[in-house]
């Protein structure tokens, strides 16, 4: 029985930002990758963060007074509009 189709969950975390790994619980197929992948991606930027950047690389440029909507702020909005609408 499939709860969520792929399309959906494809378009879902686009609209997040993102990954997305189809998995299923009835075969087990890429439950493990969807729990280490996100990990190994978090262990990937606390690295970045904790290493200084080498003297050739250069720091990405900001927009001033432009603030990226982070992944919080996107769920936040979406499961808002949801609430919203089931009223």
């Amino acid at each position: 029985m499939r709860e969520v189709s792929t399309e959906e969950g494809a378009a879902v975390a686009k609209e997040l930002d993102c990954m997305f790994i189809e998995t299923s619980a009835k075969d087990g197929t890429n439950v493990e990758q969807a729990f280490c992948d996100p990990v190994r991606r978090l262990i990937e930027l606390h690295k970045q963060i904790l290493e200084p950047p080498k003297e050739n690389e250069l720091a990405p440029k900001e927009t001033a007074g432009v603030r990226k909507s982070s992944f919080w702020d996107k769920l936040r909005r979406r499961f808002s509009h949801e609430r919203n609408d089931d009223r």
